[in-house]
C-alpha cells in the first residue's frame, strides 16, 4: 500500500486478526496496536503483528497499563510500536470523525514516539470463507482496510 511518501508492508495474518477483531465484537469499537519497523533502506513501514486492545470501554489506566505489556512481552529488539488499528461502530463516530476519541487519543501517543504512525481504520467486510479459494485471493476481494498516515500539526492536532 502506498500512503503521500510512505509505503506500507502489512502481513496477511496481521490483516486477518485486525478483520477477526473487528467481527468477532462487531458490536462494539475494536482497537489493536500494531507492531513493527520502518525499514531504513526503502522507506518502507512493515506491520509484522497486530495485538488486539479492547472491544469495550475502556479506562486511561488500562490502556497505560496495555501498552506496558506490550512492549515488555511483545517486541522485539527492532520493533516498536508503530500504530493502531480501529473498527468503530458507527454511533461512536459523531461529526464526520474517522475515528473515535480513544483511537486520536492513542494516536497522539504512538507519533510522539513514531513519526511515520499508521491509523488502519477496519471496515468488516471480508467475504464467507471458502474453502476453494486461498486466504491471499480471499482477503484480495476486501477493501476491509483504509490507511491513514497521522502527521502532527502545529497546534498538537493530528490530520
Amino acid at each position: 500500500f502506498e500512503m503521500s511518501q510512505i509505503s506500507v508492508q502489512v502481513d496477511n495474518l496481521v490483516y486477518l486478526k485486525m478483520q477477526l477483531h473487528s467481527i468477532k465484537y462487531h458490536s462494539f469499537d475494536c482497537v489493536g496496536v500494531l507492531i513493527g519497523h520502518k525499514d531504513q533502506a526503502s522507506k518502507k513501514v512493515v506491520v509484522a503483528q497486530a495485538i488486539p486492545l479492547f472491544h469495550q470501554r475502556v479506562m486511561t489506566g488500562a490502556v497505560e497499563i496495555a501498552f506496558d505489556m506490550i512492549e515488555s512481552l511483545h517486541l522485539k529488539p527492532d520493533q516498536q510500536i508503530i500504530g493502531m488499528y480501529e473498527a468503530a461502530v458507527q454511533s461512536s463516530l459523531s461529526g464526520g470523525k474517522e475515528q473515535t476519541h480513544l483511537a486520536q487519543y492513542l494516536c497522539e501517543q504512538i507519533v510522539q514516539n513514531f513519526k511515520d504512525a499508521l491509523f488502519i481504520q477496519v471496515k468488516a467486510d471480508l467475504p464467507p470463507p471458502s474453502d476453494e479459494m486461498s486466504l491471499k485471493d480471499q482477503l484480495s476481494e476486501t477493501t476491509g482496510l483504509i490507511f491513514k498516515h497521522f502527521q502532527v500539526n502545529p497546534n498538537g492536532s493530528i490530520q
